[in-house]
């Protein structure tokens, strides 16, 4: 696209560089330009009213297209290089080099890998269009991933499946702070979770009462955990899990970054008298 700048310069003294739409227009043409000369020895480039109502019209050879991007091989090989020093691997190690990409159906681009690893198969240089080497992949990716899963439909769970919920609502209570009570509200599905931030720590020691009733069956249960040997000062969060099987999980986190898991008990509900 630079050089076909300088030949606008050169040709017509006129620099389009401030002109957004010339530039588009240009560089449109340069990539057409670079995938025709791809396949064909020249290609011709004409542009319809390029700037202030010029045409512009000029034609090149792969030859000299060939020339013109002779000071990029540095470049485009340099990170291969990089990257083979890296895994210490030596270019005649390599056995096969695929080509992904439009850029790398230029001849002079395939020359070059070629003549970078003398003993490795290029596909990309023979039958495979780097166009449509990531397409093809990944359709040969979903063909493995279909034969995988012919039987997938044999293992799923029945349709109708029973969804286990809380029966009566639970409620869990910090009896050291001032802070509010979680609440799981009944037909609430398991397993679940929920977390109270508590601030920072006053004291070494932290209790945690849970409770549940039932008004139908008049029952009450209740449970209580204490957390010990805490680190006053601290601030804390408290998880509470309920299982599939309605136990309870109480766990304290250390809210410093990274956060992290102070204890964690199993907090069990008993029958309490009425």
């Amino acid at each position: 696209m630079g050089h076909l700048q300088e030949e606008i310069q050169r040709k017509y003294k006129l620099d389009i560089a401030d002109s957004h739409r010339s530039m588009a227009k240009l560089r449109a043409a340069a990539e057409t330009c670079m995938h025709v000369l791809s396949a064909l020895q020249s290609s011709d480039i004409f542009i319809e009213s390029l700037y202030d109502g010029l045409d512009f019209k000029y034609n090149v050879s792969r030859g000299r297209f060939d020339s013109l991007i002779g000071g990029l091989l540095g470049s485009f090989v340099q990170p291969i290089e990089d990257l083979l020093a890296r895994a210490n691997v030596k270019n005649d190690q390599i056995n096969k080099v695929l080509l992904v990409g439009g850029p790398l159906k230029i001849p002079k681009f395939q020359s070059y890998i070629k003549s970078l690893f003398p003993l490795a198969e290029c596909p990309g240089t023979t039958s495979i269009n780097p166009d449509e080497i990531l397409a093809a992949g990944a359709a040969r990716q979903a063909g493995f991933l279909v034969d995988m899963l012919v039987d997938f439909d044999k293992h799923l769970p029945e349709p109708n499946t029973d969804v286990i919920v809380i029966g009566d609502d639970i409620s869990v209570e910090v009896v050291d702070m001032q802070v509010d009570q979680l609440k799981f509200s009944s037909n609430l599905p398991l397993p679940c979770v929920q977390k109270l931030s508590l601030g920072t720590l006053d004291s070494t020691s932290l209790h945690i009462v849970a409770s549940q009733s039932s008004a139908t069956a008049g029952v009450s249960l209740k449970g209580k955990v204490a957390f010990e040997n805490l680190t006053s000062g601290l601030v804390v969060t408290l998880s509470v899990h309920v299982t599939i099987d309605n136990k309870l999980n109480v766990e304290l986190w250390d809210n410093s970054t990274p956060s992290h898991l102070i204890q964690s008990h199993a907090l069990e509900l008993v029958e309490v008298a009425a």
